[in-house]
């Protein structure tokens, strides 16, 4: 927890996923919890920064307090859960198939499951199952499984709306643990980073279809997943690949920037990169030299550019966690 009251995002999949689900509701259905709960309805939380402000879990001179409502043992899986004001959603393998599952938030009945194919084995010791985090989004859950299936369900029902075969409509190449890139919401539609053939590295999808808006970028994805920026009052989609970070124009498509860290090829690349953002143009990479660097966006007479400010070894992850967020 930072000093300002907020909170940021530290995982690590030794954990697995029934002690995700009991902290969860140990740190977030608290006595004294806010009479307007904030929402996590994906990955990054509501302002896509991992980052709640004010969110009356620890209300100012009161002493802190919490207890567990309800927890629910699940099997395995690395993916967070997302919730709204009245599920939680998360992924997992139950031991053969890999599993969407909803559950009443007030008091953890399962509202509904819907299997998204067969377990994905894990690797060197990791647990079976999903990595990417699920998306509530006006009605709907939006998912990717492990094996690149783009998908969304009914958030009442759980009911299938549409699926896609990334591999097979965009060429992704998937990656050894599995895909996992989380889906990311941009107003009335879903930003999801695809990995796919020549200049389909990243959508602006419409969520009733599935149907793409764009499709922009060259670059392959492992465990990345897309943010926005608000740069003097304009937004930017930042699609993070195993190659490159690109700046783009939400409306067309069109890159506004590109910075090349060139992935595990280089100290300064990552397959695993998530941005955090620290100031209006800046923003914390983590990279799999063992060490992070504050990178700024800025514009000037030849557009966009990328500098780094600083770089170091004090800011970085052990072998097992596969990110860590700070500040």
């Amino acid at each position: 927890m930072s000093t300002n009251g907020s909170f940021r995002s530290i995982q690590n999949p030794a954990l697995g996923l029934p002690l995700i689900l009991c902290l969860f509701f140990l740190l977030f259905a608290t006595p004294g919890w806010s009479s307007d709960p904030v929402v996590w309805k994906g990955w990054r939380g509501p302002n896509q920064d991992f980052t709640v402000e004010n969110g009356g879990l620890f209300p100012p001179g009161e002493a802190f307090s919490a207890r567990v409502v309800w927890r629910k043992p699940l099997g395995q899986g690395y993916s967070p859960v997302s919730v709204d004001e009245r599920m939680a959603v998360t992924m997992f393998s139950d031991g053969t198939s890999d599993v969407v599952i909803a559950f009443d938030a007030s008091d953890g009945h399962e509202l509904w499951r819907h299997e998204i194919g067969p377990k994905h084995p894990g690797r060197y010791g990791s647990m079976d199952g999903p990595i990417s985090a699920p998306l509530i989004h006006n009605g709907r859950v939006i998912a990717v499984s492990p094996y690149g299936l783009l998908l969304a369900l009914d958030a009442k029902t759980g009911k299938q709306l549409w699926k896609i075969n990334l591999k097979e409509s965009y060429g992704t190449i998937l990656p050894y643990y599995g895909l996992g890139t989380s889906p990311q919401a941009y107003g009335d539609r879903v930003i999801v980073e695809l990995g796919g053939a020549e200049g389909k590295a990243i959508s602006l999808i419409d969520p009733a279809t599935g149907v793409p808006i764009w499709t922009s970028v060259t670059d392959t994805i492992a465990y990345q997943s897309p943010s926005v920026i608000n740069i003097d009052g304009n937004d930017q989609i930042i699609g993070v690949g195993n190659r490159f970070l690109t700046g783009l124009d939400p409306t067309t498509g069109k890159t506004l920037w590109q910075h090349t860290h060139e992935g595990r090829n280089s100290a300064s690349g990552t397959e695993g990169g998530n941005l955090v953002f620290t100031g209006p143009n800046r923003f914390l990479w983590k990279d799999s030299g063992g060490s992070a660097s504050l990178l700024t966006l800025g514009f000037g007479d030849h557009g966009y550019s990328v500098t780094e400010l600083w770089n170091t070894r004090n800011i970085r992850a052990p072998i097992s966690f596969r990110s860590i967020i700070t500040v």
